[in-house]
Parts: structure tokens; sequence; C-alpha cells
């Protein structure tokens, strides 16, 4: 299959999805930091999200916010940063809060030109997070870090729990 193929599937999938929110998650040294170091810091962050919304159903029950990740270079080819589409698990508002708050506490992260916000067009969001799948293939699509098992229905059990987790992320 060749790489306009693969990129219109994989945009097809993405949009076929419809999750409601997009995220760029961009390094204060995007154009200087190691791409093993930068998955790393965006699986940390993804981590968090998940711990802040499921405890410790993550390890025990595997869930977690379902959602596609693509690591991107830009123009210039050297500034890596990644776009994150996102189903939210709660309320939208809440949610981007809960990504904005978390991204802003690494290190490495760049909260004044990352970017949390509602996804206004599944279209639109899935062209631009695919973009660059015919510039890097498959390198583009962070299979590790996504995950697109379906987190309805289970919501249950004590949300006082879960409502202390997310007053502590935000």
């Amino acid at each position: 299959m060749d790489r306009k193929k693969e990129h219109q599937a994989v945009r097809d999938w993405v949009v076929s999805v419809k999750y409601e929110i997009f995220c760029t998650l961009k390094f204060k040294n995007g154009y200087d930091i190691d791409e093993r170091h930068a998955e790393h810091v965006v699986q940390l962050f993804l981590q968090r999200i998940d711990k802040a919304y499921w405890g410790n159903r993550v390890s025990k029950e595997n869930l977690r916010c379902p959602r596609f990740v693509f690591k991107q270079k830009g123009i210039s080819g050297q500034n890596t940063h990644f776009h994150i589409v996102i189903e939210a698990q709660s309320d939208t508002y809440a949610f981007l809060k809960v990504l904005s708050n978390t991204w802003e506490k690494f290190d490495e992260a760049c909260s004044t030109t990352s970017q949390f916000q509602k996804a206004r067009n599944a279209e639109a969001t899935a062209t631009y997070c695919t973009h660059e799948w015919t510039k890097l293939g498959s390198d583009t699509f962070c299979d590790r870090l996504s995950h697109t098992a379906a987190t309805a229905g289970t919501h249950k059990g004590n949300n006082i729990h879960k409502l202390r987790r997310l007053l502590k992320a935000i």
C-alpha cells in the first residue's frame, strides 16, 4: 500500500471515531529534544491523565482515555511535537483544564505554545493530525501511546474517589 492510501485510511479512521478534544503538545526545546525522550514525556503525561480519570482501574482493567497520538516534525523537519485527538471523559471544559494543567507540570513542556481545544470539525482535525504521513509514513502514528478501546459504560463505583483525583489534577 502506498503512503497516500495509508494516509487516507488512517485519516478516515480518525474521522470515524469523532473524538471531541484536539491537543498540540509542544516542547521548550522542540528542535533539540531527543525523540525518545519527547515520546516518554508524552507517555507520562497520558498516564497521569488516565490515572486522574480511572485511578487503579488503569492497570487492573486496562482503562484509558481513548485517543490517537501523532508525532510530527513541523515544516523544518526538526521541531518535534505531538498532536492528540482524545475523547473527553467528563465535562469538556473540565477535561481541557485537566489536560492543560497536567501538561504544564512537565519541565520539558512549553505551555504557552501548546494548545488544548474542542475539535470543531472531525475531518479538518484528522487531516491536520495526519498531514505529515506522506513525509514520515507510519512513524508519525504513535501506536504505543494511542488507545482506541471504548470506555462507555465503565463509569461505575464510587465517584467521590474520581472527584478527588480530578480536583487534585486541576
